[in-house]
């Protein structure tokens, strides 16, 4: 009996003396969602907590008062943010003024919002109810953690519950957990948010999403990949620039830039008796500090960077007339992000004899443009297997690419077909010379094929002649077509054509970046946290303003 009198005393002293505004974070016992996806107007949702924990802060009116100053009702995950303001107007005192039983909320209209009533019991429970289209909550995957967290009053009275636990989720129907423990403490009053990217690919039409939350939302769930990008990205960035990834593929990897040259001979295709020197430039991943060449963009001589052991090798086929680093602009990407690249010499450099853009003197070229590049590879990956080579053990064989521009575009073609070793394949602004009867072998493994649709070099035969080879490529492959550019988008910038009027070099070049990376990540290297960038749709703009970059085919 005394243990009696004891706890009623107690009880007493509390209930006449409200305790100070504070978080309370109390138990959960149930939170769930319905809604029906042919009529958002029957969503409902329902909120219970049985805590004798719960008080009602400094009390009636006080600061903590809702009837005085409103409230507020935040229900927050991965998959939803939502506020809902609950005006004093809808609030009254649960018995009597000053008794501090608790506080009534009703809104039967739902004229302020989807809350239709709440209660807050002193010592014993909050319930909360909602429906209708206004309370913007979704399912399309399962939510995780769910925070619900009720403001009372002006002052910081919180009443926090964090539901996760023990659930059960049925895709854009049904979310119920129950029997959630109290959470350590209610989240940060104003933490900061950050943008959220989502990649959710049986999503359609459009897989890539981003939301501005606070990092601790931003989880992945069944289906869906999220990830928390860095403080100053933007949500518009996150989706144009990195397929929703937080990547940006046109930025340098975490890689420095080393290269040599290193000669390879072989003998001509054309005349047996010649033998052909190949002066090959070799790029790779350093750590090295040092003096970086213009011309190369690397640092000539640097130790190759022992810690991605071993790195997939792209060959490189350059231009007619042009040189081996005509494209560092990405071969230099590609090395930053663990890759080995490595660029012959055709021997028809713009200075050589062998410049010939027609006639018997470009057939000779042609033919012996393959063996040039499969020489090389011969040569790179013996030196991978020397003890007084550089690039011992440095490259994994089993992964080897090959890219190539304008006509070292079509040196990809009849080189991966008479060559298994290749395993993928980039043609950028490729010369179509199937159109007049060269061997241009379809490709068999994956490919991206880059063109502009402006080229001026190439001219409208040649450039239509693209994706009508690009139609008899075997899956997976990716067309990119840049609207407003032309050959330059290989290197180099504008010289022929409206250049006022299409994109500079660095704009296209960091497109063709944006594509070309990925392709090889995902596609060589196996790594597939670069696959989203792969799949359409793609965003509006990725380079000016006001300019469409690019149209995009995707066949997997």
């Amino acid at each position: 009996m005394k243990r009696r009198i004891c706890m009623s005393v107690l009880w007493s002293v509390v209930s006449a003396h409200p305790l100070l505004a504070v978080d309370q974070p109390a138990v959960g016992k149930q939170f769930l969602l319905k809604l029906k996806a042919t009529d958002p107007t029957k969503a409902t949702l329902t909120v219970l907590s049985k805590d004798p924990t719960i008080t009602l802060g400094a009390g009636n009116g006080s600061t903590d008062d809702p009837t005085i100053a409103g409230a507020s009702l935040r229900i927050a995950s991965n998959e939803f943010i939502q506020t809902y303001t609950l005006p004093a107007t809808n609030w009254k005192y649960a018995g009597k003024a000053g008794k501090n039983k608790g506080y009534v909320y009703t809104d039967k209209s739902l004229a302020a919002g989807p809350v239709s009533s709440l209660q807050v019991t002193a010592g014993k429970q909050i319930k909360i109810a909602g429906k209708g289209a206004q309370l913007g909550l979704g399912l399309l995957f399962q939510p995780s953690p769910v925070d619900v967290i009720l403001q009372l009053g002006s002052s910081s009275q919180r009443y926090c519950m964090s539901f996760g636990g023990k659930t059960k989720y049925k895709a854009n129907t049904q979310y119920n957990a129950t029997n959630a423990q109290a959470p350590a403490a209610c989240p940060a009053d104003g933490e900061p948010s950050i943008s959220c990217a989502e990649f959710s690919p049986a999503v359609q039409p459009d897989p890539h999403t981003c939301t501005t939350a606070p990092a601790r939302y931003c989880q992945n769930s069944s289906g869906s990949t999220q990830t928390a990008c860095p403080s100053g990205m933007t949500c518009e960035d996150v989706i144009n620039l990195t397929a929703s990834t937080c990547m940006d593929p046109s930025e340098m990897g975490s890689y420095g830039v080393g290269y040599r040259i290193v000669t390879f001979t072989t003998q001509s295709v054309v005349d047996p008796t010649q033998t052909r020197i190949l002066d090959t430039v070799i790029w790779y991943p350093t750590s090295d500090a040092g003096q970086n060449d213009p011309t190369y963009q690397g640092i000539l001589n640097a130790a190759v960077d022992q810690t991605g052991e071993p790195y997939p090798l792209i060959m490189y086929s350059h231009g007619m007339c042009s040189y081996p680093p005509d494209a560092t602009f990405l071969l230099t990407a590609l090395v930053s992000r663990g890759f080995v690249v490595a660029a012959p010499p055709h021997n028809d450099q713009a200075s050589d004899p062998g410049c010939q853009t027609s006639g018997t003197g470009f057939v000779n070229i042609t033919q012996e443009r393959p063996n040039d590049i499969m020489a090389a590879l011969n040569g790179v990956l013996g030196a991978n297997q020397s003890d007084a080579s550089f690039l011992k053990g440095a490259i994994d064989g089993t992964r080897v690419g090959m890219l190539g521009a304008s006509l070292g575009g079509w040196t990809c073609y009849p080189t991966v077909a008479a060559d298994a070793r290749f395993k993928a394949v980039l043609p950028m602004v490729p010369v179509m010379l199937g159109t007049y009867g060269f061997d241009t072998p379809a490709f068999t493994i994956p490919s991206l094929t880059i063109y502009g649709e402006q080229d001026q070099v190439l001219g409208p035969t040649l450039v239509a002649a693209i994706p009508t080879m690009f139609a008899t490529c075997h899956s997976p492959k990716y067309l990119l077509e840049l609207v407003n550019a032309g050959h330059y988008l290989a290197g180099g910038d504008c010289q022929l054509g409206p250049c006022a009027s299409l994109l500079t070099g660095d704009e296209a070049h960091n497109v063709v970046r944006r594509w070309a990376v990925p392709f090889f990540m995902a596609q060589l290297a196996g790594d597939q946290s670069y696959a989203p960038f792969l799949v359409p749709p793609v965003p509006s703009a990725f380079t000016a303003p006001n300019l469409e970059a690019v149209v995009y085919t995707a066949k997997p």
